[in-house]
């Protein structure tokens, strides 16, 4: 009995692992791997800035990354957004700024982008 519950385990656990290998051939690679909501803390004309979390615990946020996104038009952006990853998006590094001019130091974020997922 212990013997056929442990072969139906391994099996099962062997078909997740195939199942989850195919997922990750599917998924873009420039995808970075981070939750689905943008945190906008300040919006200016062209671009808005905020975080994304990196890792959470029971719901809170352990490691906060801040982050530069270009406006869309046709989006109403404000302080305190919650701005969620589009479905079937991801969200993608395309470059880095400098927030030298806003905060008066040398701050470089990086610049991140929807793509698709597949």
């Amino acid at each position: 009995m212990k013997k056929s519950v442990l072969i139906m385990c391994l099996l099962l656990g062997g078909c997740s692992l195939m199942h989850f290998s195919d997922d990750e051939k599917a998924k873009n690679p420039q995808c970075a791997s981070f939750e689905k909501d943008i945190n906008v803390f300040a919006v200016y004309d062209q671009f808005l800035l905020g975080t994304i979390c990196s890792n959470r615990y029971n719901n809170v946020c352990l490691n906060q990354q801040m982050i530069y996104l270009s406006r869309e038009k046709d989006i109403l952006y404000y302080d305190g957004l919650t701005l969620p990853v589009p479905e079937g998006k991801c969200i993608t590094y395309v470059d880095s700024y400098s927030l030298n001019k806003e905060l008066k130091r040398p701050l470089t974020i990086p610049v991140v982008n929807f793509v698709d997922k597949k």
